[in-house]
């Protein structure tokens, strides 16, 4: 079953809006006016589009961004992790990670198992029916002064 074009834009937008409030507390009901759907209809359409339910999707995108945290934030406390990926118990946090990741969070975090990780986060690839023609420009060079803060962003 091929889904249109415009459901794709929808639920691409969706997504985008997931990324962006990834933070914030979602609800189907939110998600739905995004895509300008039902709440009933997005729910089996994400399913159906990207193969996961909306609120695993949510789920797994808050562990991924957990693992970055555990990984290369070595001070941060795990319970300041789980509370940041939304999990109000430490607990629930580490049932989650494990049942994604097959370690725990602290065994993650002395000797990860990136392998594992690239393997749980595989969605279905966002296709639309449409070529786009390439074309490659050369400018002339140009040199920029920067300057300013640097700063790590945690996506």
């Amino acid at each position: 079953m091929q889904i249109d074009e415009s459901y794709q834009r929808r639920i691409n937008k969706v997504c985008d809006y997931i990324y962006a409030h990834l933070d914030d507390e979602l609800t189907v009901e939110d998600l739905s006016k995004v895509a300008h759907f039902s709440k009933y209809h997005f729910h089996r359409q994400f399913t159906h589009y990207m193969g996961i339910g909306v609120f695993k999707f949510i789920q797994q995108l808050r562990l991924k961004r957990a693992s970055y945290q555990l990984f290369f934030h070595r001070d941060t406390r795990i319970i300041d992790i789980a509370l940041d990926a939304n999990f109000e118990y430490p607990e629930s946090f580490s049932r989650a990670f494990k049942k994604v990741f097959a370690q725990s969070p602290s065994e993650f975090r002395h000797q990860s198992n990136w392998l594992q990780w690239h393997q749980k986060y595989h969605y279905r690839e966002i296709k639309l029916e449409k070529n786009m023609n390439v074309e490659i420009k050369h400018f002339q060079q140009v040199d920029v002064l920067l300057f300013g803060i640097m700063a790590l962003i945690m996506a």
